[in-house]
């Protein structure tokens, strides 16, 4: 992913690091009665989690200042596709939760589900 984000430095890109919380998978782990601000503030700190390794990439690769971050929620495949859609993007890079063979199998895949569902013309690379 570095390589990738240094060869396109010059170029100034658009860059959106975006994660999707699945409130379906989500809200078991909530239990009790919760407060929206409790609520906000389990997401923020999970946001943080999940961003930060790619705020390094990017800052390590010189990116600085040229990525824009977003939570949202909802299905990670029906998300990520709309977004891509919304934004016009050309190219997506996911992380990958480390699933085994297996499990991939069983649950199923949000690359492959969210390539099947973007209509324009995108690569779609898959980080571990």
């Amino acid at each position: 992913a570095a390589a990738l984000a240094q060869a396109f430095q010059n170029y100034k890109p658009r860059l959106t690091l975006l994660h999707v919380v699945d409130l379906a998978v989500l809200g078991p782990r909530i239990s009790g009665e919760v407060t929206p601000a409790q609520i906000a503030d389990f997401l923020n700190k999970q946001e943080q989690e999940f961003l930060e390794e790619g705020r390094k990439i990017l800052r390590q690769s010189g990116l600085n200042g040229l990525w824009e971050e977003k939570l949202l929620t909802g299905s990670p495949p029906q998300v990520i596709a709309q977004e891509a859609e919304d934004g016009q993007y050309a190219m997506i890079m996911m992380g990958k939760k480390g699933r085994s063979a297996l499990e991939s199998l069983l649950i199923g895949s949000v690359a492959h589900s969210v390539l099947h569902r973007v209509s324009r013309p995108t690569v779609a690379l898959v980080c571990r």
